[in-house]
């Protein structure tokens, strides 16, 4: 663990839009997990209202500065609310260099979906994220706004993640109840 970069600490930004199931898993699991890693953390829940359309990305950039109000963080994951880390090798900091995070999806079975893909979670440095001067505001919706990433991501090969569930809310009162 010693290529990690969070000397400050670690915020943690999740844009969120009406999938309150989905948030509550996520916290119910995430905040254990990051214990477990003995790392300083903060969770920034960035919610958009119903009346415009979805810009996950920029969510990302408010999440950005609104934690840099908070605390003096050195490292930033840009979370999706439906991803949950499964495997504990999988440490929530940040290298030199954006690093993404959800090579292992269970969605796309462990694989990525296609080679520019750097969708769910993102770790970045404060340096990584002026220097790419954040996310695209231009995407709307679900998807894109993260690829333009690619160009300056490494991979974290030992990462695994569960998606929690959308439709099925069973599967995820199981993991809420536990």
């Amino acid at each position: 663990m010693s290529a990690c970069l969070s000397k400050e600490g670690v915020a943690i930004v999740v844009p969120y839009r009406n999938r309150e199931e989905q948030l509550r898993v996520f916290i119910k699991e995430i905040v254990p997990f990051l214990q477990r890693q003995n790392i300083s953390f903060h969770i920034f829940i960035i919610e958009q209202s119903q009346k415009a359309g979805f810009n996950r990305a920029k969510l990302f950039n408010i999440g950005y500065k609104e934690s840099k109000s908070v605390g003096n963080f050195s490292c930033f994951i840009f979370h999706d609310v439906d991803l949950i880390p499964t495997s504990p090798d999988n440490y929530y900091c940040c290298a030199s260099n954006p690093k993404h995070m959800s090579v292992g999806n269970e969605k796309f079975n462990f694989n990525l979906p296609y080679g520019d893909y750097v969708g769910g979670v993102l770790a970045m440095t404060t340096e990584s994220f002026l220097k790419t001067n954040g996310f695209s505001n231009a995407y709307f919706g679900w998807g894109g706004e993260d690829d333009e990433m690619n160009l300056f991501a490494s991979r974290n090969n030992n990462a695994k993640y569960q998606l929690s569930d959308h439709y099925d809310l069973t599967k995820n009162a199981a993991i809420i109840n536990g």
